[in-house]
């Protein structure tokens, strides 16, 4: 189930609300150690059928513990600053896998910032920092979500000094959306006819997209609006929900358009 929160009472509730999970040796014949038993609380019933503790994996002596209370407590002066700048965010936590989100208010009616968290108690996946934005794509309100630089630690004894890191990145990895929306923002300062041309046109050459891609979409914006500025093709090539599902493909662009910004004269002509 994801649950929401807009305040820090909310946050509060639903980190106090999670279940926890703690680790237990297993010892066989003679005392002898054998491994690790993931033990996970099932008071509120999430395994249907069995008891107060459910063993969700065995693990070896490697495999370090980060609980999801301890995660969200970690966590809870970002999501202060978060909510204090009028921003949001959800929880999902299944079975010991936890993602938590925190959004700042949405820019643009286009953009909205964020942080992504997510972990796994039974070691199924890692413990996951991602700075996001959350874009829309479609006239129809479709959003999707894009990462940067995300950062992904497995559950290992000799990778905790790593992982007590990570989770004390929160404030330094948001940055990296801010600086990718400031980029969005600058290109609305361009509007040489010849630079927005040079633009699509290293698009194609790097084949970031198809000269069909951008000719279509190119000519469909300019019959609903003139097209002025840089930012105004970048927003009529990325609304679209059928590239967005590339990680990189908005930064791609981006990175295109700063070059042609940067270096203009260096495209050669098509």
């Amino acid at each position: 189930m994801r649950l929401s929160f807009k305040n820090i009472s909310e946050y509060d509730a639903i980190m106090q609300g999670l279940p926890t999970s703690r680790v237990s040796k297993i010892t066989g014949d003679e005392g002898k150690f054998v491994g690790k038993a993931v033990l996970y609380n099932n008071e509120n019933g999430v395994f249907d059928g069995m008891g107060k503790e459910v063993a969700l994996q065995v693990v070896t002596d490697k495999y370090y513990h980060v609980d999801n209370p301890e995660i969200m407590e970690r966590y809870r002066p970002v999501a202060q600053d978060y909510i204090d700048k009028g921003g949001k965010g959800w929880v999902i936590e299944h079975r010991g896998y936890l993602r938590l989100a925190l959004l700042e208010p949405e820019r643009d009616e286009r953009f909205q910032l964020g942080l992504m968290v997510a972990n796994s108690v039974a070691s199924s996946s890692s413990v996951k920092v991602e700075p996001i934005v959350q874009r829309i794509v479609c006239s129809n309100g479709a959003t999707v979500r894009f990462v940067r630089d995300a950062v992904a630690i497995r559950h290992l004894t000799s990778k905790k000094e790593d992982i007590e890191k990570l989770l004390n990145s929160g404030k330094k990895m948001e940055g990296i959306m801010s600086e990718y929306v400031r980029k969005y923002d600058n290109l609305a300062n361009h509007t040489d006819p010849e630079l927005v041309k040079n633009w699509l046109d290293s698009l194609a050459d790097k084949k970031i997209l198809s000269e069909h891609w951008i000719e279509k979409t190119y000519h469909e914006k300019e019959q609903q609006e003139p097209i002025k500025t840089v930012k105004d093709v970048y927003d009529a090539i990325t609304f679209r929900g059928s590239h967005t599902g590339q990680h990189d493909y908005n930064f791609s662009i981006i990175a295109a358009a700063e070059q042609i910004i940067r270096n203009p004269t260096k495209i050669p002509a098509r």
